[in-house]
């Protein structure tokens, strides 16, 4: 479609593929979907009447309309209303990720929306040091802000503020090591259920002593984790975040999105858990791949 310099005015990044369609018959390539967007190249193309295109675009009339509708969630005083919007926000949000199978790229652009309380600029310097990184990151703090959403969690300033403050850890993760070197050892660690004396040296490689104190990002079921709690002693909101931690490599910007996850039973969590999420986003909970706890 004709792309509409107000579709894309608040993004951060490309919700499609946008090209200028020379008179000639040739495509250019502006902006790749999931790039960040250069608004001051674009408005001058439009300016200069260029024929710009947006395709292969998310739905965006789609995620504006759910955020008027978390707006009124978050404005409503009555309990009784605020239940009735939560489950109406659920509900689109089964069937768009879950019944539609859209992708985690989708997923992250709408939890930005709702929860995130950093400006363009931060976004952009967190990509600027590695757009992978981000991808993950942003994958993490999506997933577990909405899953901290279905747990019951109503505030909508607890949820901006975790949202925000997890993916401000990870993307302060390593601030001294290589990207690829931080990469590697993230990828090393989340691939091990539990840890060893070896294992801990990495993590205070690349976390400082704040950062592991104040997050579950370094924990195991097993309690072999550096605080050493096991699944017993950890809430419902502490087990899914070491779920969701571990679910995500570096290849998840167009993989199945978390409800997709949950549903089918890919998340390894603790069994209570993960049927109770299951429970909230269908009525039937499915067959489960489970850590006991």
């Amino acid at each position: 479609m004709k792309l509409d310099f107000k579709h894309i005015k608040d993004e951060i990044l490309s919700p499609g593929n946008i090209f200028w369609k020379k008179n000639n018959g040739t495509d250019v390539l502006i902006s790749k979907k999931g790039d960040v967007l250069n608004h001051e190249l674009i408005q001058k193309f439009i300016k200069a009447d260029y024929n710009l295109v947006l395709e292969d675009a998310m739905d965006l009339s789609f995620h504006d309309s759910m955020f008027s509708l978390y707006v009124r969630y978050s404005e409503e005083l009555f309990m009784r209303d605020k239940i009735k919007w939560r489950e109406e926000i659920i509900e689109n949000l089964r069937v768009e990720f879950i019944d539609k199978k859209k992708s985690q790229f989708e997923f992250n652009h709408l939890a930005w929306k709702f929860f995130s309380q950093f400006n363009n600029s931060d976004a952009a310097a967190f990509i600027e040091k590695d757009k992978e990184l981000f991808s993950r990151n942003v994958s993490i703090a999506s997933s577990y802000a909405f899953c901290a959403f279905l747990l019951g969690y109503y505030e909508t300033s607890f949820l901006s503020n975790l949202f925000t403050s997890t993916l401000k850890n990870l993307m302060e993760l390593g601030s001294s090591v290589q990207v690829l070197t931080l990469k590697e050892k993230i990828e090393y660690l989340r691939m091990q259920e539990s840890f060893n004396s070896e294992d801990f040296k990495c993590v205070e490689e690349i976390a400082s002593p704040a950062i592991i104190k104040s997050t579950m990002l370094f924990e195991r079921y097993d309690g072999s984790g550096i605080r050493q709690i096991n699944s017993r002693e950890m809430n419902d909101l502490e087990i899914i975040f070491v779920a969701i931690n571990r679910n995500f490599g570096f290849e998840c910007e167009d993989s199945a999105n978390i409800f997709s996850e949950i549903q089918n039973g890919n998340l390894v969590c603790v069994s209570r858990t993960l049927k109770m999420l299951q429970k909230i986003l269908y009525k039937e909970p499915l067959t489960v791949i489970t850590v006991t706890g």
